[in-house]
């Protein structure tokens, strides 16, 4: 397996591999040392494609459409919010349970990525984490730069917007169409599963009060209709939706902040309180 760097192994155990040896070295900060790391070439045939966009927002566009052949239990979603935009990334895996380090390694490499393609031009406003602060940020200052928030509501990068439509200086649109060419080439290609996908998106838009049946159609860019007969088509029966949106409901109410047993019901058949793209139970800068 160690001699194969394109070799499958499950997101839950990838994601308990990371705790586990956080554990047994007694470094909090081990996902974070990874992906200190971390280079752009570690992706693989992607990278190419990925250092030939023409900015950093077509790059993270990039990222987005081919993380299926990096990490199926990605998810990342760029949310705009006036002048600054929200580059929202977290890990969702089956069983997994706590994730830290490997939403520290994530948010890492992806902060790596933007410095690679931005170089100094690279300034992030902030990063924000829903699990709480390790007691030595000297890691995640240097790496990240930007105000750190901690016992957020989301995980994930905040920046300008402007940044993100800075021109790539070597950006070159030929190589950028042979990568491709080559990328959509490659067993597994084709779009990961849509039960996954759906699991992802309620994953990623419950905390905002936006993880409808509706909104999640109109992100995977699709009617209502036709995600219904894509997942029925999965031979998943009608209680689908219900299922996967009770579920994440109370795993993200569960590890994001504090309530009572008996206010489960309530929260979980009410969408949550939209919240402010910063807000946060405590922060460390």
């Amino acid at each position: 397996m160690l001699a194969d760097p394109e070799h499958w192994i499950s997101g839950s155990g990838a994601v308990a591999l990371l705790e586990e040896s956080a554990r047994l070295t007694q470094c909090p900060t081990f996902g974070l040392r990874m992906a200190d790391l971390w280079q752009l070439s570690d992706l693989g045939v992607v990278s190419v494609l990925l250092t030939h966009q023409r900015t950093l927002r077509d790059a993270v566009g990039t990222l987005v459409q081919y993380r299926h052949l990096m990490n199926k239990f990605l998810v990342i979603r760029i949310e705009e919010a006036g002048k600054k935009v929200i580059v929202r990334e977290d890990v969702v895996a089956d069983d997994a349970g706590p994730s830290i380090q490997s939403v520290e390694l994530a948010l890492g490499s992806l902060s790596r990525m933007c410095s690679t393609l931005l170089g100094t031009s690279w300034h992030p406003l902030g990063v924000n984490f829903t699990h709480d602060a390790p007691a030595d940020l000297r890691l995640h200052r240097r790496i990240f730069g930007g105000k750190l928030e901690f016992a957020s509501t989301f995980n994930g990068l905040i920046c300008r917007a402007a940044d993100l439509d800075l021109p790539n200086p070597i950006a070159d649109p030929v190589m950028a169409r042979h990568a491709q060419r080559l990328l959509e080439g490659l067993p597994g290609a084709d779009e990961p599963s849509i039960v996954l996908e759906v699991r992802k998106a309620i994953y990623l838009m419950l905390p905002a009060g936006r993880a409808t049946i509706e909104q999640v159609a109109q992100g995977l860019g699709m009617n209502v209709r036709k995600l219904q007969r894509q997942l029925e088509a999965r031979e998943r029966c009608s209680l689908t939706w219900s299922m996967a949106y009770g579920a994440i409901s109370l795993s993200t109410i569960w590890t994001t902040e504090a309530i009572r047993l008996d206010a489960l019901p309530t929260r979980l058949a009410t969408p949550l309180t939209a919240r402010s793209y910063d807000g946060s139970r405590r922060s460390s800068a």
